[in-house]
C-alpha cells in the first residue's frame, strides 16, 4: 500500500508539471497555431484547469481517510475563505439564473489555479517563475522580430499589430507590468551569473516590447512602481539604491532606443513616443496645447482614452437597468449581474465593473476584498522577509492599476492569479520558517536556563 507521504509527493509533482505546462503556454501555442490558425491561449488554460480538477479529485479520493480539517486560526485568512465562498455562491446563482456556463467555469478554474500555485515548494516556485518569465520574454522577442504579425504563427495580425499570443496589446501589457517588476527584482538579488544574464536579457526584451506595443497606462505604471521602490528602499535602508536607480534609467532609455527601429511610427501600437503621448495626455486633462506648440503634432491617438469613459458609463447603466424594468428584475441584475460573458459585449474597461456586469455587485466586492485582504495579510507578515515579498506586492498593485482600464479575462487574469498566489505562497513559506526559527530560539534559551 502506498504511504500518504508518497501520495503527497506524486500529487505535488503532477501539480508542478501541470503548472509548468501552463507556464509554457506561449511556446506551446506557437506550435498549435501552425496547425490550427484559430487556436487561442485560453484553450490551454481550460485544458490545464480540467487536468487540475481530475488530479485534485483523484488525490482527494485516495487520501480522504487521512485528511484532517482544522480550524483556520488567522482571521484574515478565514475572512478570505468566507468571501471566496460567498463569491462562488454568487457565480453559481448567476449561472443558474442566466445560463452562461463557460464564464462561470473560468472563475472556478481561477480558484483551482490559485490553490495549485499555492502548493508549490521553494525549489518548484523558482523554476516555475523562471519558465513563466522566459516564455513571455520569448513572446516579446518574436513580437519585436515580427511586429506586423504576418510571419510568426499565433500572432493575431487581424486585430492589433504585434499583440503577441494574447489577442490584444492591452492584454499583453497587463502581463508585462507584473513580469517586468518580478524580473528586475530577480535580477537584483540573483547571485548565479548565468541566471543574472538571463534576467537581464528578459528585462530588456519585456521593456522594449512595452514601448513598442503597449499603452501609456502600463508604461506609466512601471515607472510609478520603480520610483516608489526607490523611495521605499532609500528610506528603509537609509542608503540610496544605486542599482535600482540604474535599472530605472535603463527602462527610461527604452523609450528612446525604440526610435531607432526602422518605421517604428507605423509599427508600434501607440504610434508616437511615450513621452510625447504623455504631453498630449497632459493637454487633454488640463486643456493646454503643449504637444502642438513643442512638437508640431495635432493629436496623439489614444491619449484621450478612446471611448473608455462612455463604455464604463454604458456598462453601469446596463447592469443598473432603467425605469421600464421592474424592481425585482433590476435587483437581480445588480446582485447577480447580466451573466458571464457580458464583459466582452459591454467592454467596461474596468475590472470591478466587469465582474459586476458578469456576476453581480456582491461577487465584485468579494473579489476586490479578497485581493485587498491578501495584500494586508502579506504586509502584516513580511517584517523579516521584505525583499522576498515586496516584488509580488508591487506586481499585484501594478496589475490592479492597469486593469482599472482592462477586463478580468483569461488572457491576462490567469497571470494575475498566478502572481497573487505566488505572493501568498512565499509569505506562508517564509512565515513558517520564521515561526520555526523563533521556536528554536525559545527552546534553545530554555535549555540554557536549565
Amino acid at each position: 500500500m502506498i504511504s500518504k507521504e508518497n501520495k503527497d509527493k506524486v500529487f505535488s509533482n503532477i501539480n508542478y508539471y501541470l503548472l509548468l505546462f501552463l507556464a509554457c503556454g506561449p511556446i506551446i501555442f506557437l506550435f498549435i497555431s501552425i496547425l490550427f490558425s484559430d487556436a487561442s491561449i485560453d484553450t490551454l488554460f481550460y485544458i490545464c484547469s480540467f487536468l487540475f480538477v481530475v488530479v485534485f479529485v483523484i488525490y482527494f479520493v485516495l487520501t480522504v481517510q487521512n485528511l484532517k480539517f482544522g480550524k483556520i486560526k488567522d482571521k484574515l485568512v478565514l475572512t478570505m475563505v468566507i468571501l471566496l465562498t460567498i463569491g462562488l455562491t454568487c457565480v453559481l446563482i448567476s449561472t443558474f439564473i442566466r445560463g452562461y456556463i463557460i464564464n462561470a467555469l473560468q472563475i472556478l478554474m481561477y480558484v483551482m489555479l490559485f490553490f495549485s500555485v499555492l502548493m508549490l515548494n521553494k525549489k518548484q516556485t523558482k523554476v516555475f517563475l523562471f519558465i513563466l518569465i522566459s516564455n513571455f520574454a520569448l513572446s516579446c522577442l518574436l513580437g519585436i522580430m515580427d511586429p506586423t504579425g504576418y510571419v510568426v504563427p499565433g500572432f493575431q495580425s487581424n486585430h492589433v499589430q504585434s499583440s503577441l499570443f494574447f489577442f490584444h496589446s492591452n492584454y499583453s501589457q497587463a502581463i508585462a507590468v507584473m513580469l517586468i517588476v518580478l524580473t528586475y527584482h530577480l535580477l537584483l538579488k540573483e547571485k548565479n551569473p548565468i541566471l543574472t544574464t538571463f534576467y537581464a536579457i528578459y528585462f530588456v526584451l519585456i521593456g522594449l516590447h512595452m514601448f513598442i506595443n503597449s499603452s501609456s497606462v502600463g508604461i506609466t505604471c512601471v515607472f510609478l512602481i520603480m520610483i516608489t521602490n526607490i523611495i521605499v528602499d532609500w528610506i528603509r535602508t537609509k542608503k540610496f539604491p544605486l542599482r535600482l536607480f540604474l535599472i530605472f534609467l535603463t527602462y527610461t532609455s527604452f523609450a528612446f532606443l525604440v526610435e531607432l527601429y526602422p518605421g517604428i511610427y507605423y509599427l508600434r501600437s501607440a504610434h508616437y513616443n511615450y513621452f510625447i503621448e504623455m504631453f498630449d495626455v497632459f493637454d487633454n486633462i488640463f486643456g493646454t496645447n503643449l504637444t502642438k506648440e513643442w512638437f508640431n503634432i495635432d493629436f496623439v491617438p489614444g491619449s484621450n482614452g478612446w471611448e473608455r469613459d462612455s463604455l464604463l458609463v454604458e456598462s453601469i447603466a446596463a447592469v443598473w437597468g432603467n425605469s421600464s424594468m421592474g424592481f425585482g428584475e433590476r435587483l437581480v441584475n445588480i446582485l447577480f449581474g447580466l451573466g458571464g460573458g457580458h464583459i466582452h459585449i459591454l467592454r467596461p474597461h474596468n475590472m470591478f465593473v466587469g465582474a459586476w456586469v458578469d456576476f453581480g455587485i456582491i461577487f465584485a466586492i468579494s473579489l476586490y476584498a479578497i485581493i485587498i485582504l491578501g495584500l494586508v495579510y502579506v504586509i502584516r507578515k513580511f517584517k523579516h522577509n521584505i525583499n522576498d515579498i515586496m516584488p509580488y506586492v508591487y506586481a499585484t498593485i501594478g496589475y490592479l492599476f492597469v486593469t482599472m482600464f482592462g477586463s478580468m479575462i483569461v488572457y491576462h487574469f490567469m497571470y494575475f492569479v498566478i502572481v497573487f498566489a505566488l505572493m501568498l505562497n512565499t509569505t506562508k513559506r517564509n512565515h513558517l520558517i520564521e515561526q520555526k526559527r523563533i521556536g528554536y530560539k525559545i527552546l534553545h534559551s530554555e535549555e540554557e536556563q536549565k
